[in-house]
């Protein structure tokens, strides 16, 4: 369970070995309310989690990856995220094609 007061963050990892541990050892400073792990699953999810509308689409409000805290909560209860991280497994261009979504 996360704290209420913790940071609420997307993090983009695309190793699971790295980022299911890194999950866990951010809390309970940080909460990751959904890890996204390619560039495909980006272009789809990330516009509609950086809208200004309150909540995410429906359509794709469970993370593809599986992943988040969000996954555990009803809609109207999903965190906001407040920061983006994004691991070191990226190349330059690909954090670039990041960058451009966002």
């Amino acid at each position: 369970m996360t704290d209420s007061k913790a940071l609420p963050v997307i993090l983009f990892g695309k190793l699971p070995s790295v980022t299911t541990p890194q999950i866990e050892a951010l809390l309970p400073e940080i909460d990751v309310i959904r890890l996204i792990t390619s560039l495909p699953s980006t272009r789809i999810e990330l516009p509609s989690l950086l809208s200004l509308s309150h909540q995410p689409k429906p359509t794709i409000t469970h993370p593809s990856s599986g992943k988040g805290s969000n996954t555990a909560r009803s809609p109207s209860q999903q965190k906001r995220a407040m920061v983006v991280i994004v691991g070191g497994g990226f190349s330059e261009e690909e954090f670039e094609e990041l960058e451009g979504v966002g």
